[in-house]
């Protein structure tokens, strides 16, 4: 979604205040940056599109996390899951359908049941990641200052925000506490001022016997092709497949605002090393060859080079010398 917002609005202000009307889970707060888009690009005419009016014909149920539904635990914005998966399958999906099929089959048999026997030996109760979540929090509940009015109902102080915790109903004004199912920082600073223990206030869906129940069906092993089950009807033929120029893609296509490969030599000039000038290389160098390039010596032919290296031959007629004879001129030796 955002690639497409992109396209049309580049602002680096609308970029910041999007993605905070879309992570927040408080709806007073998403109004507020929805207010701060529409200031930075306002309305100049019924026949431009503002970017309020791009996100308004999308329900927020689809991108705001703060319109999210609660009973399902998952707060997920982006599509990560999905592209860890796809890199997952990266080795396969240049093999025919069948392979294909069977090479993700018996990667997630073996992958589900390491995940199954290694949540049987693990001793808490609360899966690990969720533990290491629940800590970041906890670390951050040393900011909050809270007040107990009795009950379930706390009052948190958060630098200068103020929210109130429903320990009873796992609720928070934040948003957060009953949109995970996780206890934010302002319930984890309420459950310590009561010294509960912060397990006790994890969803169900967190818990080792849950992630038991959701991996305890297995995938069925599949015998040989030689012992498939022969049937009466037609096999199916491949399709009639053209081969396209140039080796297949794998990986996927990548945004704009995505880094490309670190090895990439974009944007740099290419300098002839024949006759040293920039736009081109040696191979299609068409120019002659520059004194101070390093192939110059080997374009001289080699009668040239001895004999420009050889001293000037005397012009003196063979077998006569002359010498000098103190100040009065020549003389024949």
């Amino acid at each position: 979604m955002y690639q497409n917002f992109k396209l049309k609005f580049k602002s680096e202000e609308l970029k910041e205040y999007f993605w905070k009307a879309a992570s927040t889970a408080n709806r007073k707060d998403f109004e507020k940056y929805m207010k701060k888009i529409e200031e930075i690009n306002p309305k100049i005419s019924d026949d431009v599109e503002t970017a309020s009016d791009w996100l308004k014909k999308i329900s927020p149920e689809h991108w705001a996390r703060s319109f999210f539904p609660v009973h399902s635990k998952c707060d997920i914005l982006v599509n990560n899951l999905c592209e860890s998966f796809n890199n997952y399958i990266l080795e396969a999906r240049d093999k025919p359908i069948i392979s294909m099929f069977e090479w993700i089959r018996t990667k997630l048999m073996s992958r589900l049941q390491q995940k199954r026997d290694g949540m049987e030996k693990y001793s808490g109760s609360i899966c690990p990641n969720v533990i290491k979540k629940i800590n970041k929090q906890q670390s951050q509940a040393r900011h909050c200052f809270t007040r107990w009015c009795g009950g379930s109902e706390f009052e948190v102080d958060h630098f200068l925000d103020k929210f109130v915790v429903d320990l009873e109903k796992k609720t928070c004004t934040c948003g957060m506490f009953q949109l995970t199912g996780l206890p934010c920082c302002h319930a984890c600073a309420a459950i310590g001022s009561k010294r509960s223990k912060l397990e006790d206030y994890v969803d169900d869906c967190y818990t080792k016997s849950t992630y038991l129940k959701v991996y305890s069906e297995i995938i069925h092993v599949v015998p040989g092709a030689k012992d498939y089950i022969t049937t009466s009807f037609e096999p199916f033929k491949p399709p009639h497949m053209k081969k396209k120029r140039g080796r297949p893609k794998k990986l996927r296509r990548k945004g704009p605002d995505e880094l490309q490969s670190t090895s990439t030599r974009k944007g740099l000039t290419h300098t002839c090393s024949k006759c040293l000038k920039i736009g081109h290389n040696k191979e299609s160098c068409k120019n002659h060859i520059h004194p101070k390039s390093k192939f110059f010596k080997e374009s001289i032919p080699e009668e040239i080079s001895q004999g420009s290296q050889a001293p000037p031959m005397s012009q003196e007629p063979a077998g006569v010398k002359f010498c000098l004879k103190g100040t009065n001129g020549l003389s024949r030796a």
